[in-house]
């Protein structure tokens, strides 16, 4: 959504609705069920801003041609398949931010880095060419 910015008390007010998934300052992502209303909706003659209008949303949030193109995109989507999982595969450890990582830590992640490092120059004369 470029050059959307959503301030934190229309974040507040879109969260609220049933048919937003998540929303950021920057994005919204409608849910799956949404996705397919609106999809069969428009096929039946309804615009898509009548459809975010009755759901709630101020159509003047989005710039230009934005739910045009989200239809046109739902439209291709696979919409009866179950979302995508989100955040990393399960059994995978999240990366500390360094804020939070001890000095031993950090020390420990230099040191892999230097290494993992030092293995690529030697294993690749493309490198030594680029530095």
């Amino acid at each position: 959504m470029a050059g959307i910015k959503f301030t934190p008390e229309q974040i507040a007010e879109l969260e609220q609705l049933s048919c937003v998934e998540r929303i950021t300052p920057k994005m919204l992502i409608f849910t799956q069920e949404f996705k397919r209303f609106a999809v069969n909706q428009t096929k039946q003659g309804k615009t898509i801003y009548q459809l975010v209008k009755d759901a709630g949303i101020n159509p003047k949030l989005f710039a230009g041609s934005y739910l045009y193109i989200q239809l046109k995109a739902w439209r291709k989507q696979d919409l009866s398949a179950p979302p995508k999982p989100k955040g990393p595969p399960k059994g995978s450890k999240p990366e500390l931010d360094p804020k939070d990582m001890t000095i031993g830590q950090l020390r420990a992640k230099l040191a892999l880095a230097e290494a993992e490092n030092e293995f690529l120059k030697k294993s690749s004369p493309w490198i030594r060419l680029i530095e």
